[in-house]
């Protein structure tokens, strides 16, 4: 499995976009009643999907925005006093 970190839940859902254009030939609709059964969604094998890291490279816009690199960091004793 690969992964690829970046600095914020917006930054991971730009990623996470963009993978899913890119795959969404390989996703198949599940039957109308799947979901009694547990199943939502499937995914053809046929396609190998793109490296991460292949996929953070084209995102050069999205990239160059102020909000891709920001992070906010909290210890979790600074979580627990504010509560």
């Amino acid at each position: 499995m690969e992964r690829v970190e970046v600095a914020n839940q917006w930054a991971a859902k730009v990623v996470e976009f963009e993978m899913l254009q890119r795959v969404l030939t390989a996703w198949e609709r599940p039957h109308r009643f799947a979901h009694q059964g547990g199943e939502s969604e499937r995914w053809s094998d046929w396609l190998e999907p793109p490296k991460l890291t292949e996929v953070v490279e084209t995102l050069i816009e999205d990239r160059k925005r102020p909000a891709w690199g920001v992070s906010a960091y909290r210890s979790s004793a600074e979580t627990v006093a504010e509560s």
